[in-house]
């Protein structure tokens, strides 16, 4: 090895390394005192942050059947598995995945119910956007529910076993009649089918308990968000710092043992 070039490397890695080293520090303090300082609670509202951590927000759009086409009903989606549906007073009401229809029901405005179709869920709120009834597999519901229509009362549900009548009213599931299998298009909810919009933006209310900055911060010290290779290179640098101070150390003290030797 070339002692010169080994000295001039070591030095430059040091460096280099020392930085990561303060960032580790730092993180590692911050995350040790998260809850004293209030960063596991603290929301992250930054568009940049939440698009870095893979959670872009986005909006399906669904079309109520009855009430105002002009107001349709927005679902937030963040990353994969975040959905949100707005409710009133100001509030989110997270949800279990992407429904696969929303539609109202009610003769007026005020007391119109919101109905979520899900897959293997049926999910009634109040006018209000509380959630008050709630139907699975526990229930008898067939699953999973593939297509929907509406026929008088009754929501026809599609699904691998036929189609079942699910009463809106009582919450009582039977066979479909057969007017509903023959004409299942009277009253269909294909035209509930979400549109994906992009690029929507964020503010403290949808921010809210979706990213904190405990959760970044836990992010940057463990070298998550693509950031893996950062780790890899100050490990890299770590080990050959170790080896190349080793061997600088040995070669400095078998020098002076020699230059005490000619003296001698």
């Amino acid at each position: 090895m070339n002692p010169r070039w080994t000295r001039k490397t070591h030095r430059w890695l040091g460096v280099i390394a020392a930085f990561w080293l303060i960032l580790l520090a730092v993180t590692g303090v911050l995350l040790q005192h998260a809850e004293d300082w209030g960063l596991d609670k603290k929301p992250v509202r930054s568009a940049w942050l939440l698009s870095l951590h893979g959670l872009t927000p986005t909006a399906w759009v669904y079309n109520q059947i009855s009430g105002s086409e002009s107001d349709p009903v927005k679902v937030q989606q963040f990353g994969q598995r975040i959905f949100r549906l707005p409710v009133s007073n100001r509030q989110w009401l997270d949800l279990p995945a992407r429904p696969l229809v929303v539609f109202s029901s009610g003769k007026s405005p005020d007391n119109q119910h919101l109905w979520l179709v899900f897959s293997s869920e049926i999910w009634q709120l109040s006018p209000s956007g509380e959630l008050i009834n709630q139907w699975d597999a526990f229930n008898g519901l067939p699953a999973p529910i593939k297509h929907t229509s509406l026929d008088n009362n009754a929501l026809i549900l599609s699904t691998p076993d036929g189609p079942f009548a699910f009463n809106l009213a009582t919450g009582q599931l039977a066979e479909a009649p057969p007017t509903a299998r023959n004409n299942a298009k009277s009253r269909p909810l294909r035209l509930l089918a979400p549109q994906k919009i992009p690029g929507m933006l964020v503010n403290d209310r949808i921010s809210q308990n979706l990213l904190s900055w405990q959760k970044v911060i836990f992010s940057w010290h463990a070298g998550l968000l693509g950031t893996w290779w950062l780790n890899d290179l100050a490990a890299i640098a770590l080990t050959y710092l170790a080896f190349s101070g080793i061997w600088l150390f040995f070669r400095k003290n078998r020098k002076q043992c020699k230059t005490r030797e000619n003296r001698a």
